[in-house]
């Protein structure tokens, strides 16, 4: 290891590669999951941005904070709506992180899958307590933005994009019904 880096430098580079059991040695020794680097980046946001689950997992488990936010208001949520990953997103929701949180942008983590197109990401959300009415600082409900491309470059067939808006409809189907 270069003496230079931190150990909570290491630790980011661990969740980086994915390299679980090297996250988990250094949790073990004491190192905070939540230290940040100069973009206000911890391990966890590494680790869901690449899809390292085991690693989310694992600094989840000792305590990462699932709310964290970088320097643009995003959390570790908004990373794995991005990204489609179901499975960090449950990771995430069950450790305790906000469906609602809003980036700079008033953009949440449900904005995010539909933008992006990630319709497992979409209903997960939603039945995790995700507020479909939240408006951004533009003025559009998630559901307003699926497969809008302004963000992130990603285009998203007409027929996910459908697929996207049934989810959202059955949603809002539920709440009706629960609400007579």
């Amino acid at each position: 290891m270069d003496s230079k880096k931190t150990k909570e430098e290491t630790l980011r580079d661990a969740a980086k590669r994915g390299n679980t059991a090297k996250a988990e040695q250094l949790l073990s020794e004491g190192i905070s999951p939540n230290g940040t680097d100069k973009k206000g980046i911890t391990a966890l946001f590494y680790a869901v941005s690449r899809g390292h689950t085991g690693t989310t997992h694992v600094l989840i488990k000792h305590g990462a904070n699932p709310n964290a936010r970088d320097k643009d208001g995003n959390s570790p949520l908004h990373e794995a709506a991005q990204n489609g990953s179901t499975d960090d997103m449950k990771i995430l929701l069950e450790g305790g992180a906000d469906p609602n949180a809003s980036d700079s942008y008033g953009v949440t983590p449900l904005h995010d899958a539909a933008i992006c197109g990630h319709r497992n990401c979409v209903a997960e959300l939603l039945a995790a307590g995700a507020d479909a009415s939240v408006k951004n600082k533009g003025g559009k409900r998630a559901d307003e933005v699926i497969g809008k491309d302004f963000r992130y470059g990603k285009r998203v067939s007409a027929k996910d994009k459908k697929a996207i808006m049934k989810v959202f409809e059955e949603h809002k189907g539920k709440i009706q019904h629960t609400s007579c």
